[in-house]
């Protein structure tokens, strides 16, 4: 099994770190309810709105981006469904325990199972997006210009942007089968036109 992704570990960074924020905020706001219920209110909007997001592309309305698997999918999985299970715990022991406000904990627990329910939600992780001629892709934090692409090779764990210029961008980790393979390159032709040459290298299925 792969260690999770640097993506990965970020969003569970940032997440964290929001929790700890509102629930800091919120002390400093305790004599103005009001004004806190909002904050963690536009809080969870934002964890919401990631979610969403994500719904819309398997909805198919996300037009300009493919998703696909990676060797990070599982330890990701379990890293997801671990912390969010923590934040819940953690929100029931605060409430029935240290006394904390019933609207934090629930606020907490909300944020836990959505944590747990984007486990699921942001699998397969790996990824590559098209907006206005700048392509970014997975575990690549360089954007390409398909303007400069010469030449796209994929392969099992691999997908290779290679320029006009003799520069290489990979996106890495992944675990690719033929399948999912010809969706990316018909993706990419979609995208990008038949002058870019795109080819496929499967040597075996994704494990």
């Amino acid at each position: 099994m792969k260690l999770a992704s640097r993506e990965d570990l970020t969003i569970i960074i940032k997440t964290a770190g929001w929790i700890f924020f509102v629930f800091a905020f919120g002390a400093i706001l305790d004599d103005n309810e009001i004004v806190g219920y909002v904050f963690q209110a536009l809080w969870l909007f934002a964890i919401l709105y990631s979610v969403y997001e994500h719904i819309q592309y398997r909805r198919g309305k996300r037009p300009n981006m493919i998703m696909f698997p990676t060797q990070n999918d599982n330890s990701s999985k379990f890293m997801f469904v671990g912390f969010g299970s923590i934040v819940v715990a953690l929100s029931l022991v605060g409430l029935f325990t240290f006394d904390i406000k019933t609207s934090y904990a629930i606020m907490a627990m909300a944020a836990g199972i959505v944590i747990v329910f984007m486990a699921y939600l942001l699998s397969p992780h790996g990824w590559v997006r098209i907006d206005q001629n700048i392509l970014s892709t997975y575990n690549n934090k360089n954007p390409i210009d398909v303007t400069q692409l010469n030449r796209v090779i994929i392969k099992n764990d691999t997908i290779n942007f290679l320029t006009i210029y003799g520069e290489i961008q990979k996106s890495t980790l992944l675990n690719l089968d033929t399948m999912i393979a010809d969706n990316i390159k018909n993706f990419l032709l979609t995208k990008l036109g038949d002058k870019i040459s795109i080819s496929t290298h499967i040597t075996q299925t994704a494990q």
